[in-house]
């Protein structure tokens, strides 16, 4: 029978206290609580404290309720090895814990782990979900293996500063702030996932390589200011969203052959940028490579707008390749201000050229779109 009375509660400390010798000041409530609640018959077979405390629970226990152990700033272990489920906030605040041994975990609640600083790596080999905000701030997390996680939160593991690498093979999608300012984040493979979320992986400044084969949507900002990151393969990648590698500066060549849809401001301030290859986009947004100062090309043969000032200061871009598109493409103001193609010599004194297809270079070079440029249009 699982006791719910207030007085049974304080017995049941009582007669933990008196077997552990832990003071009131190191068990709250809230651990009475939590043993009578996730469990009918708990067995404490091991509690020690010597002005810090450690945590095993026995056979029985099977769950952490909510918020059970939340704030317990001495708890430095805790080892559930039949655990399958972390209520939320089950460990929130847990400052000073460092070790955790829940073999059988499968599910991990929001904020369960939020600001558990002291715990250096995470090995949850059953778990198939976590919560949103389960892991945020964790500074001293340096790795994650949840090989069989299938779904993780939003903001899951947010400024987690240590973490290196991730093991997230199951997961089918990234959400949005999942890695957030994990600045020491190096590399992710996740082959199962086919979204990442806005803002998924902002700010993840040390991130050099990122390989998401089925991935079909990048979110909004979604790698923004990985300065760090030198390719990205999104072979499969529909969408990309407004800003979605903005100041990646150390970017060097883009291919998304299914692309078709590029939005606002996507790669703007790539620095490093050297061409883009684009076989299938319809549309680039406004602004989306502006401030690509080394991009030459731009393979976009099919693309039916491009977005008001798209271009900007791509001060070596000296190709345009629009060959194949069925009418004349939708040009927006200021598309090419500052590059050869918008009249803007380079330091040799060479323009761009606009290839576009022999059957449609009049109406080309006849719009008024077009008339800023109507020079640098060639037939192919």
């Amino acid at each position: 029978m699982i006791l719910t009375t207030g007085s049974e509660y304080s017995a049941i400390a009582e007669i933990i206290r008196s077997h552990a010798s832990v003071s009131d000041r190191y068990l709250p409530r809230q651990l009475a609580y939590a043993m009578i609640s996730a469990m009918a018959h708990p067995s404490v077979t091991d509690m020690i404290m010597n002005r810090t405390m450690s945590l095993a629970m026995g056979s029985s226990a099977t769950h952490v309720v909510e918020s059970a152990f939340m704030d317990m700033r001495s708890l430095v272990a805790a080892a559930f090895p039949k655990c399958s489920e972390i209520g939320l906030n089950g460990f929130r605040n847990c400052e000073m814990l460092s070790e955790l041994r829940m073999p059988r975990c499968e599910s991990v609640g929001a904020h369960a782990f939020h600001g558990c600083v002291r715990l250096p790596g995470l090995s949850l080999r059953a778990c198939v979900e976590v919560g949103s905000w389960a892991f945020c701030e964790c500074g001293g997390l340096s790795y994650v293996a949840l090989p069989m996680c299938a779904t993780i939160g939003v903001g899951a593991f947010c400024s987690c500063t240590a973490i290196t690498s991730i093991d997230l093979g199951s997961c089918a999608a990234i959400p949005q702030s999942a890695f957030y300012g994990c600045v020491s984040l190096l590399s992710v493979d996740m082959p199962s996932c086919s979204e990442i979320g806005a803002s998924a992986f902002g700010f993840c400044s040390s991130l050099g390589f990122v390989s998401y084969s089925h991935c079909l949507s990048v979110g909004a900002r979604a790698f923004h200011q990985c300065s760090s990151l030198l390719s990205i393969d999104l072979m499969r990648c529909v969408f990309v969203g407004s800003e979605a590698l903005m100041g990646c500066s150390s970017l060097s060549y883009v291919s998304l052959p299914t692309c078709e849809t590029l939005c606002d401001g996507a790669m703007v301030g790539c620095t490093g940028l050297g061409g883009v290859s684009m076989s299938k986009c319809l549309s680039v947004g406004a602004r989306a490579f502006a401030g690509c100062p080394t991009m030459s090309m731009a393979y976009l043969p099919k693309c039916a707008t491009i977005g008001p000032g798209a271009f900007a200061q791509c001060s070596m871009l000296m190709s345009l390749d629009l060959r194949t598109v069925r009418s004349v493409t939708v040009l927006g103001e200021q598309a090419f201000s500052g590059t050869p193609i918008g009249g803007q010599a380079t330091a040799t004194g060479e323009y761009g050229s606009v290839y576009v297809p022999s059957s449609l270079y009049t109406p080309f070079v006849t719009d008024p779109m077009w008339s800023s440029v109507s020079l640098r249009v060639v037939s192919v």
